[in-house]
């Protein structure tokens, strides 16, 4: 007996994560107002890289958790882009005919259905990239970054997850065990005893998550429990700093011992082209500096 395996339905995602809700909600809309001429078939046609096929290709808009949501279809196989939890964009491409793409069916030509995928995303975010960001205006600063003031009109710095034991709480407050019930300092105390010496140094990281509502005292309880909007931040932040901000910041300090006698230091020669990128700028603009 032997079995052959094919791919029904491929879904290759691309997120782009934001610290501002707000911001990017408005960034979204205004994706959403500039681009609709992507669901026509020439341009569709570009994205998924293929000769246009104007009698099955098409475009529409519906909600997806309140948000709107834009997909568009080509030769069965579409592309969607929506607002996500209000902190990332995403963008997905789903490939239903494999064949019109020209890819094959058997699951052992999966990573070339990825491949096409993320060519798809990246076609679809170089349209988007046309998009003047300073007009955007963000409203209010984010409570997360800004010190705020609390009921007695105390300054209470952000959250700073640079350090070890305020990124430790973040993430401990996620675990599922807190969903139901809750927590308390003492149990916090007890878990997190290698980075707080005692209760008072949880209560002061705690309290810079209470007073900007991501963690809320239960209603004639002794317990904490997280937010809706301290999930989506605590989230958020973490998968930022894990995935995004550390690997970019070692990769670019990272160096090559063996040729650093022989090579420039690559900081220095990003840094001579950013100036001659600036000379060129006000040069065009006629400006003295």
């Amino acid at each position: 007996m032997k079995h052959e395996w094919y791919l029904t339905q491929t879904e290759v995602c691309s997120n782009v994560i934001f610290k501002s809700a707000r911001f990017c909600t408005s960034l979204f809309e205004r994706l959403l107002d500039k681009f609709s001429r992507v669901g026509l078939p020439d341009t569709i046609a570009r994205i998924f890289s293929r000769r246009p096929a104007r009698s099955n290709s098409k475009s529409y808009w519906r909600l997806y958790d309140n948000n709107a949501c834009v997909k568009h279809w080509f030769r069965g196989n579409a592309i969607k882009q929506y607002n996500k939890t209000g902190y990332l964009i995403r963008t997905e491409t789903t490939i239903n005919n494999p064949k019109s793409l020209g890819l094959k069916k058997p699951v052992l030509f999966l990573q070339a259905c990825l491949w096409s995928g993320v060519g798809c995303n990246d076609r679809l975010l170089n349209c988007c990239a046309d998009v003047d960001t300073a007009t955007i205006y963000d409203g209010e600063a984010d409570p997360f970054d800004q010190p705020v003031l609390d009921h007695k009109d105390r300054k209470i710095t952000p959250p700073d997850l640079r350090k070890e034991r305020q990124l430790a709480l973040c993430e401990e407050l996620l675990k599922p065990r807190y969903s139901v019930h809750g927590f308390k300092t003492v149990e916090l105390k007890q878990i997190l005893d290698e980075f707080f010496g005692n209760s008072a140094q949880i209560r002061y990281e705690m309290k810079k998550l209470i007073v900007r509502g991501a963690v809320e005292k239960q209603k004639n309880k002794s317990f904490y429990g997280v937010t809706q909007t301290g999930w989506k931040w605590l989230w958020t932040s973490i998968t930022s700093k894990c995935y995004f901000r550390n690997p970019v910041i070692s990769a670019t300090f990272k160096t090559d011992i063996q040729n650093s006698s022989t090579q420039p230091y690559i900081l220095e020669e990003g840094l001579a082209l950013i100036n001659q990128g600036l000379s060129q700028i006000t040069q065009g603009l006629a400006v003295n500096v």
